[in-house]
């Protein structure tokens, strides 16, 4: 019986750690609000793809960086958050029920989602305009909760 080979000479030098387990490369802040700035405040979403919320920065774009841009200020003033947890500086912080205001927007980000898609689903399926106009308002109110991770409010009593 031979020696097992070295599989971590398969990964790049920047991604080892001393023990000999590997880690996702550390993301800088300041790279991240760069990335904001460049994708025209973060509409593309650009910061986001950086720290790994791909489902994020796709609904960002979407819709054009969310609701009348609330999401391009919200996506500004967490960024430290965000790259902090990234980076296994913080844990990530998930409220234990959805707000209605946070369900409100999600509904509201589908409504511009589905008129910005309904165009183009209806050219390419041949679907009328209105049936295009609502799936894409689901498709983007899904993309939505899947990015935040919750689900729709929980009633209080």
């Amino acid at each position: 019986g031979g020696a097992e080979p070295d599989r971590r000479a398969d990964v790049p030098q920047r991604m080892r750690l001393g023990g000999g387990g590997v880690h996702e490369p550390r993301r800088n802040l300041l790279v991240a609000y760069m990335l904001w700035f460049v994708s025209l405040f973060g509409t593309f979403g650009l910061h986001n793809l950086y720290l790994g919320h791909e489902s994020l920065a796709f609904l960002r774009t979407l819709t054009l960086g969310g609701v009348c841009g609330s999401g391009l200020l919200v996506d500004f003033f967490s960024l430290p958050r965000r790259v902090a947890v990234r980076n296994g500086k913080r844990q990530p912080s998930l409220p234990a029920r959805d707000s209605m205001w946070r369900f409100l927007g999600r509904l509201a980000d589908g409504a511009i989602g589905g008129h910005l898609l309904a165009r183009p689903l209806s050219l390419l399926s041949s679907l009328p305009e209105h049936v295009c106009r609502l799936f894409g308002s689901g498709l983007v109110v899904a993309l939505s909760s899947v990015a935040q991770g919750y689900g729709p409010p929980t009633a209080t009593v």
